[in-house]
């Protein structure tokens, strides 16, 4: 099973994390939900964005349709 890597940080709001999404035209993070949560091949280009964003956490996270494939 391959692996992805998604950027990830503490939320105020009750779900209680936040998802890097992507970068804005001022290249600032863009940020939401899990379901629009930018997925990393490596964990390299995660550590990149989490230390642009700063203060940011990486999270494995494997593919659903693979783990569905698995089953």
């Amino acid at each position: 099973m391959k692996m992805h890597f998604i950027v990830m940080t503490a939320s105020d709001d009750a779900s209680g994390w936040r998802f890097f999404a992507g970068m804005n035209d001022a290249r600032l993070p863009v940020w939401g939900g899990s379901d629009k949560a930018a997925h990393f091949p490596t964990f390299q280009q995660a550590l990149r964005i989490a230390r642009r964003v700063g203060g940011a956490d990486i999270c494995a996270a494997f593919p659903h349709h693979q783990d569905q494939e698995a089953i």
